[in-house]
């Protein structure tokens, strides 16, 4: 967020406050001088004078803090009530964010993750199962997780993979959280242009709903190539078994009665009505 400072940084800025701020960046290992005035405008400059690395990752850890304030406050009451952790009543989302990121961060890693869990929506893809039972068990997310690290070590994104395992309203979640291809940018330093790199993290979602015996797939990346190398893996892993052909074949989802116009939002006999309320596109 600090890298796009703007009237969103400078309200998070003014409702976390000043003590809560400067615990943040001494957390982070980079502590604020004790004469500074915190502002947007301040930290902004404070940040531009650290290592790109350090700058790179409190911005990561800040959009995460900022983004579940402005959009899952729920999910931070629903891991407070689970973990019986209590902040006070009268505070800004931005300070109780804050205050579970320092004092309580297993409690706010939870709500983060089902807040990815139930609201990443990028590149949803759906896929048909055969009647298998699931094993969500410690072993078999282990074993998954290892083929995905070693998929993406051979893809040269690094073999950096964690999943977690969140059961909800019927469904079964599966957080992948991996890194990706190293990037490059550049900095101006001592009035010439350098280059660095890093190496981003992604976080992908699989979704099991074992009612309907489907799975859906929900990435932070491209190609139908990682997408049935997960489904495969989730097959061999979780179902024990060796999936059939057609369910990479059959679709769940599909976007073409949008684009042809063929879509019904009048409803039938058991729908009574269809009210489209946001849809987003690339234009190529």
């Amino acid at each position: 967020m600090p890298r796009q400072a703007g009237m969103k940084f400078k309200k998070f800025v003014t409702m976390v406050g000043d003590e809560l701020i400067r615990r943040f960046f001494d957390n982070r290992e980079a502590p604020l001088p004790a004469s500074m005035q915190i502002t947007d405008t301040a930290l902004q400059q404070f940040l531009n004078n650290l290592p790109e690395e350090k700058h790179k990752e409190i911005d990561q850890v800040w959009e995460s803090i900022n983004e579940i304030t402005e959009k899952g406050i729920g999910y931070m009451e629903t891991a407070k009530e689970d973990d019986g952790v209590s902040t006070a009543d009268d505070i800004p989302c931005e300070q109780m964010a804050m205050v579970l990121f320092l004092d309580y961060p297993e409690t706010f890693r939870a709500a983060r993750d089902r807040f990815i869990c139930l609201t990443l929506a990028a590149d949803v893809t759906g896929y048909p199962l055969p009647a298998k039972k699931a094993y969500f068990t410690q072993t078999q997310i282990k074993a998954l997780e290892q083929e995905i690290s070693n998929y993406y070590k051979l893809k040269n994104k690094g073999d950096d993979c964690v999943i977690k395992h969140y059961p909800e309203d019927g469904k079964d979640y599966l957080l992948i959280e991996r890194s990706d291809y190293m990037k490059s940018d550049i900095k101006w330093e001592n009035r010439q242009i350098k280059a660095f790199y890093y190496r981003p993290g992604r976080e992908d979602v699989i979704v099991y709903d074992g009612k309907t015996l489907g799975i859906r797939y929900c990435s932070q990346g491209k190609g139908d190539i990682a997408k049935h190398k997960y489904v495969e893996l989730f097959g061999k892993h979780i179902l024990k078994t060796t999936l059939p052909l057609e369910v990479y074949t059959t679709s769940l989802i599909s976007l073409e009665p949008f684009r042809n116009g063929a879509f019904n939002f009048k409803g039938n006999n058991v729908v009574k009505r269809i009210k489209l309320k946001e849809i987003k596109g690339i234009i190529e």
